[in-house]
């Protein structure tokens, strides 16, 4: 079974070919569509006398499932589609059997929800953590959150907006933008090392969802376009909520 792939076409299209003729179970990746639709080659299969148009909806399954390929070369390079046979270890899956380098912005951005759940992980097991129930239940509230938002990134499925630590999205905006009704308190601007422990550890952590959020933007920010907004979106709620979690702290909503 052949493949035809963006780099095949690319040579076409320098040879000034505007027709290709292939096998009728030639596998055409999804790159390799793009540029055909893009520069208006016509692709014609071999014994049937009929161009891709009118076969792309039988086949459009074998076109876009990328696990279809040949059974010698399992895996395809997400930015060239360069096939290969095994894994190299300095590349890595970005989905299905995809791969990109390990220094793709989007594997730099997991490895940083990686690396703040790590973190937190280690306040939640604090005594002065453990020991009261609302500050666990917010932080678990944000751990069930970052998991949804893994899975939501690496299957490219639409994260939905619920509520976090107990408030919805409008509500996280209120809180944090006036701490004064909310709270009695006013902006942490003069916050020190004199602070609480956990009001210490919980503005490390909201530290840590800013650099996240940069890190999230770097992966989806392509060509002047940004995409899954509904991620970044998501990130930027996650900062609010450990906002508004030091300012319980501070305001003695978690009774410390």
């Amino acid at each position: 079974m052949a493949v035809l792939t963006e780099a095949m076409v690319t040579q076409l299209l320098k040879r000034g070919s505007n027709k290709i003729e292939i096998e009728k179970d030639t596998i055409i990746t999804p790159s390799a569509q793009e540029r055909l639709h893009q520069k208006g080659v016509e692709v014609i299969y071999l014994g049937e006398n009929r161009t891709v148009k009118e076969v792309e909806k039988e086949k459009e399954e074998t076109i876009t499932s990328i696990p279809q390929l040949p059974l010698e070369y399992p895996y395809v390079c997400h930015m060239t589609e360069a096939l290969f046979k095994e894994k190299p270890e300095y590349m890595t899956t970005i989905m299905k059997n995809r791969l990109v380098y390990k220094n793709h912005p989007r594997i730099i951005f997991r490895g940083q929800i990686d690396l703040f759940l790590a973190e937190m992980f280690k306040i939640m097991a604090k005594p002065n953590v453990i020991n009261n129930s609302l500050v666990l239940n917010d932080l678990i509230s944000i751990k069930d959150f970052l998991k949804k938002l893994q899975l939501s990134e690496v299957t490219e499925i639409y994260l939905e907006e619920d509520s976090l630590i107990g408030l919805t999205l409008k509500e996280l905006r209120e809180h944090s933008h006036n701490p004064k009704q909310y709270y009695k308190t006013e902006h942490l601007f003069n916050l020190d090392h004199t602070a609480p422990e956990l009001v210490l550890d919980l503005n490390y952590l909201r530290a840590k969802a800013r650099e996240l959020e940069i890190k999230g933007f770097e992966a989806y920010f392509e060509c002047g376009k940004v995409k899954r907004e509904d991620i970044l979106k998501g990130l930027n709620r996650l900062s609010s909520a450990l906002y508004v979690m030091e300012l319980k702290a501070v305001s003695s909503v978690y009774k410390l």
